[in-house]
């Protein structure tokens, strides 16, 4: 197998665990043979997207490209338009079909996994009421699943409506609120199949949100074996796609293409893992307790100071994962109608009773050449979303008035309170000198006595006294007179 000169491009547009199990494959192949690679984040949110890709899959530039599924990006969109620009440039798609017609594939076997998952929770969990949530609705694999899961189902005498498969988009957050929207409904599954890992740990937020028990009630499967699929609680039923192995298959077969081997399209064996999740024989947490990312801990006797201690960090890690779930939700969104929905959604996950969002908005300038000038241009905070009692209220643009008008904090006050994380009006104890320190002593005779504190006497035609000397320390020499912050 030779070594090409030019660089490996690889054209992607998301950075997560699926996507970097695919990542990893490909170094592991490339990286030994000192193959370099061009790793291209791309997003297809905007009309500038389509030059950028150009360059980079120049033909003259990358020696060929691997391009693993991309989400945001539709099967006639620009990253399909520019692969076909490229002409006899060697492409391998992975886990997803040709977009050129002249490129080579490594997919996983969607049909053995599907059918697998289908006779587990069949045959093996007893479940006849199925609420599916497939991915992105133009992504490949999800309408490839759902068609699968449909007829295998149908084989086994088990029926899926259409009103029974809601739409997950391949992350946590939208299948969280698909899954909770349809238990509110009215529906009442005894299985949740997701067609990702993603989309199953919401599901189980959901469900066990919904004071139901996993897998006892309801039995969730994911499939593509995240590295989450394993460590949620209870631990994740789902499809082992080897993505890491997926990746490695792609690598060589790129490098085969460059040495002038044929096209080809290889399937991948997959295998299903039976996990807790739909293991209806073990016991299963109160639907209280959230389910979280935590590594499983083996089952020994504690003592009531064992339990507290686990109980705190068990907490503390819920507390943990929940805040990154909102803050990689947030980060997702792409306009202000995103972000408004996924505040109401995990406002409403949280059990929040108060949330606002309050964007800035400032007034237009002041004409010049008015007769009467308008005032000094001021900021207003303008509420999108507020959320009073448990419940959201419609709000239509309500203005707040700015803040500019207030004086800053004193520089002491500001430092005290961004270095003890207190109130600016309350003094911390920390500000104060340690007792029997040289500092404290300096400061004892001058606050002996009960009147009030001495000062300093001032020599006649001496001018005023300056500031005091202090000896240089670690610190450094001390800030010079009149620079304090403004």
């Amino acid at each position: 197998m030779a070594r090409p000169r030019a660089p490996i491009a690889l054209v992607r547009d998301a950075v997560d665990s699926f996507q970097l199990a695919l990542l990893t494959g490909v170094r592991s192949v490339l990286d030994p043979l000192g193959v370099p690679l061009l790793e291209h984040l791309a997003r297809f949110d905007g009309d500038q997207e389509l030059s950028s890709l150009r360059r980079v899959l120049d033909p003259g530039r990358v020696a060929g490209v691997i391009v693993p599924p991309c989400r945001t990006s539709p099967p006639d969109g620009p990253l399909a338009l520019a692969l076909r620009e490229t002409g006899d440039l060697p492409k391998v798609f992975l886990l997803q079909a040709d977009l050129t017609g002249h490129g080579s594939t490594v997919r996983g076997d969607n049909a053995m996994g599907v059918r697998l998952l289908a006779e587990h929770l069949v045959h093996g969990c007893g479940a006849r009421r199925m609420l599916a949530v497939r991915g992105i609705v133009h992504h490949p694999d999800s309408v490839a699943r759902e068609r699968m899961l449909r007829a295998e189902l149908g084989a086994l005498g088990v029926e899926l409506p259409a009103d029974q498969v809601v739409t997950g988009d391949f992350s946590r957050e939208a299948s969280y609120r698909a899954v909770s929207a349809a238990l509110r409904g009215g529906r009442h599954p005894d299985a949740v199949v997701c067609f990702n890992d993603q989309s199953a740990i919401g599901a189980l937020h959901a469900v066990r949100d919904a004071g139901l028990r996993v897998p006892q009630d309801v039995v969730v499967t994911g499939f593509d074996d995240d590295e989450f699929a394993s460590l949620v609680r209870p631990a994740l039923t789902t499809v082992d796609q080897d993505l890491a192995g997926q990746g490695a298959r792609a690598a060589r077969l790129l490098l085969e293409l460059i040495d002038g081997a044929p096209q080809q399209h290889v399937s991948h064996p997959v295998r299903l893992l039976r996990r807790a999740s739909s293991d209806r024989r073990v016991p299963s947490a109160p639907p209280s307790v959230p389910p979280s990312v935590l590594p499983s801990v083996p089952a020994v006797p504690v003592d009531d100071s064992g339990a507290r201690a686990w109980e705190y960090v068990w907490n503390a890690m819920v507390s943990m994962d929940t805040m990154l779930e909102v803050s990689r939700a947030l980060l997702t969104c792409r306009s202000l109608d995103q972000l408004l929905t996924v505040l109401a959604a995990e406002t409403e996950r949280l059990q929040a009773q108060r949330a606002f969002l309050v964007l800035r908005q400032d007034d237009p300038e002041p004409d010049p050449g008015a007769a009467a000038p308008l005032p000094a241009r001021a900021a207003r905070g303008v509420v999108r979303f507020a959320r009073h009692d448990g419940a959201v209220r419609d709000v239509s643009a309500e203005a707040r008035p700015g803040r500019r008008d207030r004086p800053p904090p004193r520089c002491g006050a500001r430092r005290r309170a961004r270095t003890t994380g207190r109130p600016t009006g309350r003094r911390s104890r920390w500000a104060q000198p340690r007792p029997g320190s040289r500092k404290a002593d300096a400061r004892a005779p001058a606050r002996a006595g009960p009147g009030p504190r001495a000062r300093s006497p001032v020599t006649p035609g001496a001018g005023p006294p300056g500031p005091a000397p202090r000896r240089a320390g670690r610190r450094g020499a001390r800030r010079a007179p009149g620079r304090g912050c403004s």
